[in-house]
């Protein structure tokens, strides 16, 4: 093992000087279908492709020998469908495999559901050369997919890692600044482990570098709305809309806030019909409910059959605007 000293370099066993890490890609002929983008970057040749299965994979593994070394073999699941009594040899001689995606494809745009799919494919098949379950991974091209980065995040969260898996997170924003996935459940784990202000914080940090992104425009709103704020909520949801006139859940959310304006305004308000600030109060609150009204339609226009962005609030407004046949529309769907 090595020490390091506050930046002075490392000390390796031994007086050594420097180490080495060798890990191998048995990539054979599919490194000449390497793709990125529309950019072919493999050789043309198959044959070169395949002298690697049919001799330098046993001169690398006689090499490990001699020298009594053991690594990681990354092998791409076709390939150990092509050559499994190879793919056998490195797993007999006591090497590591890991999974290098099925076709060495270049994933970066991969949907999650084919990298998926995809990764479990190569697993079962190096799974059940070797028969040790797979852990490793290195994304074909030395790229890592924005799919499988969220893939690894979703690991550490299901083994109950919290350290790892916001770590994942962090570095997921970074890289993939475009993915959702990633800035959303960080921001929620803030949320829900009572860290709102650090949320806050982080929400204030993206929308700095991209103040009309709709996601953290909304995310933002969404912590007001918690933290009760409701007109600051209103304000950053009608942003969110700005960037996206089309955002259903923005507007089904902005209708919400108006709702919990409503009740907590009639919640403080005098019942007392008698009072004479009872009528005040009375438009007030149907006021909220007005306003609210148009959000929740513009949340139904937008997705029809998504009837939990605007079926109950809708029901709610209907009733206390004393609307009488959309109130009935409504509550036939609600049975």
């Amino acid at each position: 093992m090595f020490t390091l000293k506050n930046g002075d370099g490392m000390v390796w066993p031994d007086g050594k000087r420097i180490a080495v890490m060798v890990t191998f890609d048995f990539d054979a002929e599919l490194l000449r279908k390497s793709v990125i983008g529309k950019r072919t970057i493999g050789f043309s040749d198959t044959s070169r492709g395949q002298y690697g299965p049919d001799e330098g994979l046993k001169r690398c593994l006689d090499m490990l020998e001699r020298q009594q070394l053991k690594t990681t073999f990354f092998v791409p699941g076709r390939i150990a469908e092509l050559y499994a009594d190879k793919v056998q040899q490195i797993a007999d001689a006591g090497h590591e495999l890991a999974y290098h995606g099925y076709l060495h494809e270049a994933s970066v745009d991969m949907p999650a559901d084919e990298e998926r799919e995809n990764m479990a494919k190569s697993e079962a098949l190096l799974e059940k050369i070797s028969g040790r379950k797979v852990v490793g991974y290195r994304g074909p091209l030395d790229l890592l997919p924005n799919c499988a980065m969220q893939l690894m995040a979703d690991a550490y969260k299901a083994k109950g890692d919290t350290g790892a898996w916001i770590k994942a997170l962090e570095e997921g924003i970074l890289k993939f600044p475009g993915n959702d996935y990633f800035f959303a459940n960080l921001v929620d784990y803030y949320n829900s482990s009572n860290q709102a202000s650090k949320a806050m914080e982080f929400a204030d940090r993206m929308l700095a570098n991209d103040p009309n992104n709709k996601l953290y425009l909304y995310v933002k709103a969404y912590l007001y709305h918690n933290m009760k704020e409701y007109d600051n909520a209103i304000e950053f949801y009608k942003k969110a809309i700005a960037a996206d006139p089309e955002y259903a859940e923005a507007y089904s959310n902005v209708g919400l806030v108006y709702l919990m304006k409503a009740q907590d305004y009639a919640d403080k308000a005098t019942t007392d019909i008698n009072d004479p600030k009872y009528a005040e109060a009375q438009a007030v609150v149907k006021k909220f409910y007005e306003e609210a009204k148009p959000f929740y339609e513009k949340a139904r226009a937008l997705k029809p059959d998504q009837k939990d962005l605007w079926l109950q609030g809708l029901y709610r407004v209907y009733y206390n605007l004393n609307m009488g046949p959309e109130f009935e529309e409504i509550d036939k769907m609600m049975k």
